[in-house]
């Protein structure tokens, strides 16, 4: 079974803009940098993320 990955992060490079969706076929989760405080928020970031050039 395929999965999709809905995103609406803009920069990233991994992003069709026109359909929101990682092209990605898995990423990596991982805490934002600084942030291990257990919020949700900071705690949840797409570790595969590269910015688009």
């Amino acid at each position: 079974m395929m999965s999709k990955i809905n995103c609406s992060v803009c920069s990233c490079k991994f992003n069709s803009k026109e359909h929101e969706k990682c092209t990605l076929s898995a990423i990596q989760v991982a805490p934002c940098a600084f942030a291990h405080n257990g919020s949700p928020e900071a705690e949840t970031c797409c570790g595969s993320y590269i910015k688009e050039k």
